[in-house]
């Protein structure tokens, strides 16, 4: 039972935020890790199930103009792949099958 919940690898980079910003987020922040070096939070994850979706309504709120930030986040037991975009004050998702976003690599890769 244990490694099913041990489902979800996540990781992203947000531009355009201040350290006090980065300090503000970490204290609700759902990732194992985060690290932020010059104007760019990264964040990583691998674990059970998590909410994003607060943490991404708080980026949002805090990216100055020109800010933006991607996080995906795989789930590996429905293998799929969500990209979250955020930019002038919002976010939005999109989510692929595992297969296509490792086909759109391999196809641009060249292999």
């Amino acid at each position: 039972m244990g490694k099913a919940l041990e489902a979800v690898r996540a990781y992203g980079d947000f531009h355009g935020l201040t350290a006090g910003d980065a300090e503000r987020l970490g204290k609700d922040s759902p990732f194992q890790k985060a690290v932020f070096r010059d104007g760019v939070l990264s964040v990583d994850y691998e674990g059970c199930y998590i909410d994003v979706e607060p943490f991404l309504d708080a980026v949002a709120k805090l990216l100055g103009p020109g800010g933006w930030g991607k996080l995906d986040v795989i789930d590996q037991l429905e293998w799929t792949l969500t990209r979250y975009s955020v930019q002038d004050g919002a976010w939005s998702a999109r989510s692929v099958h595992g297969d296509q976003a490792v086909e759109r690599t391999r196809d641009t890769a060249g292999v």
